[in-house]
């Protein structure tokens, strides 16, 4: 069961990119292909992190704990790149920058104290996991709220950026607590409930081919006097 889940995980890594490539037309938004971008450093990674497990690798924790502590850095600045460039409100904007300020300097700080001041290297940092994905579904849920309050034409699942957040939302959501007491588990109980990682990447991996194959996004905001000239055409 666990080596079916982790199949289907490593296949379905390959899906959003292959949907981009027969695609292209409709991803030229820079926002898109951020999301692209890090499909494939993902990718990297994990054939990075499989050569430093594998019995070929010979090397100590440190190397794994800093390509670890990179990707969970990285992976949060590419997301939090896509969610600033799709908010609208300038006070979100500035929010958001303002939590990833504070989230590169903690991580930063926590990874220097991971390798120099700690007696053993933990190679999975649980504190930046969850620091950046609190941060993360408060945006994207921020960025719902945004679409709530600002009318469009069309469905909002009609959008490259709907799936994208939700993409994002669900795996952080999916895998917090996971990640809160990934720290606390014992090697057995987390080869265990890894799976729930797993899952949660299959079905962003999803989400995110579903967006690269939906058309370009179009601006179909509704005016704010939309209401006021629909009555005054009525009244005619």
């Amino acid at each position: 069961m666990v080596n079916y889940f982790l199949y289907i995980t490593h296949i379905t890594g390959f899906l959003p990119l292959l949907v981009f490539l027969f695609n292209l037309k409709e991803n030229r938004n820079k926002s898109i292909r951020v999301i692209i971008y890090y499909i494939v450093y993902s990718l990297i990674n994990e054939g990075i992190l499989a050569f430093l497990r594998s019995e070929v690798y010979k090397g100590g924790k440190e190397i794994e704990a800093i390509i670890v502590a990179s990707f969970t850095i990285l992976e949060y600045f590419f997301f939090a790149f896509f969610l600033y460039s799709s908010l609208n409100n300038k006070r979100n904007k500035k929010a958001l920058q303002i939590g990833s300020i504070i989230f590169g300097i903690s991580s930063i700080l926590n990874l220097y104290s991971n390798l120099h001041s700690s007696p053993k290297i933990e190679v999975f940092d649980t504190l930046t996991v969850s620091i950046s994905a609190i941060t993360l579904i408060v945006f994207c849920l921020v960025f719902l709220f945004e679409k709530i309050q600002k009318p469009e034409i069309g469905f909002i699942y009609a959008k490259k950026s709907f799936w994208i957040v939700i993409g994002i939302m669900i795996y952080f959501s999916g895998t917090f607590f996971l990640f809160l007491q990934y720290s606390e588990l014992s090697e057995k109980e987390q080869e265990n409930f890894w799976i729930i990682n797993w899952f949660c990447i299959i079905i962003k991996n999803i989400f995110f081919a579903i967006a690269f194959y939906l058309p370009e996004e179009n601006s179909n905001s509704i005016p704010d006097n939309a209401s006021e000239l629909f009555y005054l055409n009525d009244q005619d």
